[in-house]
């Protein structure tokens, strides 16, 4: 939904050959969740490149029932973007997705 409503030229360069590859994946528990929890995703640029992107994300506890908020997990993904080419690829700049990614940069 993200690209559909920020960089809609991202999908459709993902039809002609772009590729957007995730490099990197980390996820660090620190609470238990249980089945019906409710589940509150925080979302931060963590990292913006030529041709990649570093995502964090903090996935934070919220229900009624157990009155006990907190942070459950937190996670980090890395995206390079790349132009699948006959006989290989090379790096692709994303723009518009930087543009609407900067609204979610720390700092």
């Amino acid at each position: 939904m993200f690209l559909r409503d920020r960089a809609p030229d991202v999908i459709e360069a993902l039809w002609h050959g772009l590729v957007l590859v995730t490099t990197r994946v980390s996820c660090e528990f620190m609470a238990e969740l249980v089945a019906f929890d409710e589940i509150v995703l925080r979302m931060r640029l963590g990292e913006l490149g030529q041709n990649r992107i570093t995502m964090k994300f903090e996935y934070w506890r919220h229900s009624a029932r157990r009155r006990r908020d907190g942070g459950a997990r937190r996670a980090t993904s890395r995206l390079h973007a790349t132009r699948r080419r006959t006989g290989g690829s090379s790096p692709r700049t994303l723009l518009s997705c930087a543009q609407a990614l900067k609204e979610y940069a720390t700092g």
